[in-house]
């Protein structure tokens, strides 16, 4: 008997499998990938909505877009989200919701030099903390807003596209995963190194004239 989900995973790895010439019983296959598969996880948004940064405290924002599409034929809760970082991160949380914060704030915040000003309505965090109810064939978008204590290390470039995994939690505790692509984006450590090039050719200068 067919179990009644089938991951991501499994899924690409039949197509792995078929790449690799290997033969699978092709009836079986699409019985199985035609089987309801629960929540789907696609990535969306345009470059700059997928993105890591750094903090000016010395941490990373990150800001990724996604589309969860439940493809099963029964109404599914999505829960949680969890981003799998390429490095160790110890404090990862998503930005709270900002109607929940005293002094009350409207709209989501990045610490500086993070952008700001993120309209709850296209933001998932708080949908997602408080379980968000999903019929068959329906589909919530939009944005989930993060920070880390760790910096982006080093050997990261500015502009280079980093494959990270999402993975969203139904109400039964299953796991739907995806993988993403974020921008590294870099402009602020360029400006604090260009700050203190000025500063040390300043320094330099005023030596010579001293």
């Amino acid at each position: 008997m067919l179990k009644n989900r089938v991951s991501q995973e499994e899924l690409q790895g039949f197509s792995e499998l078929r790449r690799a010439g290997i033969p699978l019983d092709e009836a079986v296959v699409e019985e199985i990938e035609t089987a309801p598969r629960g929540l789907v996880i696609r990535p969306s948004g345009n470059v700059a909505e997928n993105c890591v940064f750094d903090l000016d405290s010395g941490g990373a924002g990150y800001m990724l877009a996604a589309a969860i599409y439940n493809a099963s034929k029964r109404i599914h809760w999505a829960h949680e989200a969890r981003l799998e970082l390429l490095w160790p991160e110890s404090d990862f949380r998503w930005l709270e919701n900002p109607l929940g914060k005293i002094p009350r704030e409207y709209d989501y915040w990045f610490p500086p030099p993070g952008p700001a000003g993120f309209d709850p309505a296209v933001v998932l965090n708080h949908r997602l903390r408080h379980g968000c109810k999903l019929y068959p064939d329906d589909c919530l978008e939009g944005l989930l807003l993060g920070v880390g204590q760790s910096p982006i290390p080093d050997h990261y470039v500015d502009r280079q596209g980093l494959k990270m995994r999402l993975s969203i939690y139904d109400e039964k505790g299953n796991r739907y995963a995806s993988d993403v692509i974020l921008r590294v984006s870099r402009e602020q450590r360029r400006g604090r190194q260009q700050a203190k090039g000025s500063l040390r050719r300043g320094r330099e200068l005023f030596a010579k004239h001293a």
